[in-house]
């Protein structure tokens, strides 16, 4: 079966500020989307989740990106509001995800971006992020990669609109 949806094996780590130590005893502070070098111990890892997905060729308006692939991201969107601490999705519940911004065309991709209320994340909910990303976006059958934005507007940016919803106005 051909896979549609490349995820950075690296996400969990790519997520949030990062303030590290180096093997020689440096203090630095990476921002989103950075990775520790190696030896470097992760003192503190902050932040809340946000995704970039990526299309072959970048996007720059709504038109550009499929029905199909917005509206999976819509349905990614409401199932990442049940996702708990533990990395189960409780779909009779609300997770600890207050709300999702996204989809978004932002930087070339689609941003989603999650408020989690000051929670943060931990390695389990990426994981189940993840799972869900899949769920969602494999059956749509497009080439897509998902990893941790590394920056997010200081705007707030129009939500993606389908063909149908462009066309109402």
């Amino acid at each position: 079966m051909a896979r549609y949806l490349k995820v950075d094996k690296n996400l969990h780590a790519r997520q949030g500020l990062k303030f590290v130590l180096t093997p020689e005893g440096q203090a630095l502070e990476l921002l989103p989307g950075e990775l520790p070098g190696p030896g470097a111990d992760v003192v503190s890892h902050v932040g809340e989740p946000r995704f970039h997905v990526r299309m072959t060729d970048p996007v720059r308006t709504d038109a550009e990106v499929p029905d199909a692939v917005g509206l999976a991201l819509r349905r990614v969107a409401d199932r990442l509001q049940h996702v708990t601490p533990d990395g189960s999705e409780d779909a009779n519940g609300d997770g600890i995800v207050e709300w999702v911004y996204g989809p978004a065309v932002h930087d070339g991709a689609l941003l989603m971006a999650l408020d989690t209320d000051g929670f943060g994340f931990n390695p389990a909910m990426i994981e189940a992020m993840t799972r869900i990303f899949a769920d969602e976006l494999e059956p749509i059958a497009v080439s897509l990669e998902l990893s941790a934005a590394s920056n997010i507007p200081t705007e707030i940016l129009p939500a993606w609109r389908s063909s149908a919803e462009r066309e109402e106005r």
